[in-house]
C-alpha cells in the first residue's frame, strides 16, 4: 500500500507547484535570486529533509524568488533523492563525484544568486537567518565576506554549544587559526558569488579544510565582517567528516597552511614553519593524552613518538603535558581540571 504524504508536505508540494506554474503578469525577465543556498550532500537522507524545511522556513515555508536552493549529491543510494524528488522548487543534480569540495563547486557554478549560503546536507539554518543577513547587507553593502556565531547541534538537533565567532586581522592570524580553526564555523560564513569566481573554486584535492583553504586565500584582499548571532548550525554526529579522525584532518590543515606559507615567503614562512610544527607536535601530545585516558595505550606512544620527532620542544611547552606530569607525581588532579577547560573550548588553552 503505498504511504500517504503528511498534510504538511502535500501543501507544500502543492503550493510550490502552483508557484512554479504560475504565469507571470509581464513579459519581463525573470529577476535573479539574491540568496543561492548550496548544500553539498551525500547519503544524509535522515538530514536533508531538515535542511531543506529550514531553508523554506526562512520565506515562511514557501518559494520565494529571491531565494535558491541547489543541492548537489554525489549519487547518494539511502534515499535522499527521493526526499528531493517532494520538492520541485529545488534545484539538483545527483550524480557520483570526488567529493564535497567538487559537489561545492558545481552547486556554485548553477548559482544565479549573488550572495552564496553554504550550508551541508546534515547542518540548517536558524529561524530568520536570511533576514538577518539581508538587513545587514543594506547597512553594510560593500561587504564581502561576513562571518557569525555557529550553533553546534547533536545527531537530534538539540544545542550543544554556541560556538563564538573570532578572526584576528593582524599578520599571526595563521598562529590563532591553526590553535583554534579558522575562528568561525562553515556554515556561519556567506560570501558572493563574485568573490568565488575570482579567488576560487574550492581545492578539490582537499576533503576536510576546502572551506578553510578559501578563507586563507581570501584574507590578504577581503574584509571580514562580523554578524555577532548564530545563523546556521553544525551537527555533530558518528558519520560526520568532523568525527571520522583527528589526524587526516589535522594533516590536511598543515598541508594548507604550508601553502599559504610558501606563497607568502619572507619571514612570515620561516616564523610558522616553526610554529606549525611546534603547534602540531602539541596537538599530537594532547591526543596521546585523550589516548591514554580512554585506555588506548599504543596509540598514546605512537602519537608521543611522532610528537617527539616533529618538535621535541612540545612537550615541555605543553600545559596538558606538564599538569598530566605533575598529576603523576603529586596526584593532585591538575590534568583532570585542564582536561574539562579544554573540552569546554577555552581559548587560553594552547
Amino acid at each position: 500500500m503505498k504511504q500517504r504524504k503528511p498534510r504538511r508536505m502535500q501543501e507544500i508540494s502543492r503550493l510550490t507547484k502552483d508557484f512554479l506554474n504560475a504565469q507571470p503578469l509581464q513579459s519581463a525577465e525573470p529577476q535573479a535570486p539574491f540568496f543561492s543556498v548550496i548544500t553539498p550532500s551525500y547519503n544524509q537522507a535522515q538530514f536533508i529533509r531538515k535542511n531543506i524545511l529550514s531553508v523554506l522556513e526562512q520565506t515562511d515555508g514557501l518559494p520565494h524568488p529571491d531565494v535558491e536552493h541547489i543541492i548537489a549529491d554525489g549519487g547518494s543510494r539511502d534515499g535522499t533523492v527521493d526526499v528531493l524528488k517532494e520538492f520541485p522548487h529545488l534545484k539538483w543534480v545527483s550524480e557520483r563525484d570526488s567529493g564535497q569540495s567538487e559537489a561545492l563547486n558545481k552547486g556554485i557554478r548553477m548559482a544565479t544568486g549573488k550572495w552564496i549560503v553554504w550550508i551541508n546536507s546534515d547542518d540548517f539554518l536558524l529561524p530568520g537567518a536570511l533576514d538577518k543577513l539581508r538587513a545587514f547587507l543594506e547597512k553594510t553593502p560593500d561587504a564581502e565576506f561576513i562571518y557569525s556565531d555557529c550553533q553546534f547541534v547533536n545527531v537530534s538537533g538539540r544545542s550543544t554549544q554556541v560556538r563564538k565567532a573570532f578572526y584576528h586581522e593582524d599578520p599571526s592570524a595563521l598562529y590563532y587559526w591553526w590553535r583554534r580553526g579558522a575562528g568561525f564555523g562553515q556554515p556561519g560564513s556567506f560570501f558572493p558569488k563574485a568573490l568565488w569566481e575570482k579567488y576560487g573554486p574550492f581545492d578539490e584535492s582537499l576533503h576536510y579544510t576546502m572551506d578553510f583553504d578559501f578563507w586563507l586565500k581570501i584574507s590578504d584582499y577581503v574584509k571580514f565582517h562580523y554578524i555577532p548571532e548564530c545563523l546556521a548550525t553544525y551537527r555533530l554526529h558518528d558519520a560526520s567528516k568532523t568525527l571520522e579522525g583527528w589526524k587526516p584532518f589535522t594533516r590536511e590543515h598543515m598541508k594548507v597552511e604550508r601553502r599559504y606559507m610558501e606563497a607568502k615567503g619572507g619571514w612570515l614562512k620561516w616564523k610558522f614553519r616553526w610554529l606549525l610544527e611546534l603547534m602540531y607536535a602539541k596537538s599530537l601530545i594532547l591526543e596521546g593524552l585523550r589516548c591514554r585516558d580512554a585506555g588506548d595505550k599504543k596509540r598514546a606512544k605512537d602519537n608521543w613518538m611522532e610528537a617527539f620527532f616533529t618538535h621535541p620542544l612540545g612537550f615541555p611547552l605543553s600545559r596538558p603535558f606538564v599538569y598530566y606530569v605533575l598529576q603523576t607525581i603529586t596526584r593532585v588532579p591538575l590534568w583532570k581540571r585542564l582536561k574539562e577547560k579544554i573540552d569546554k573550548d577555552d581559548p587560553t588553552i594552547a
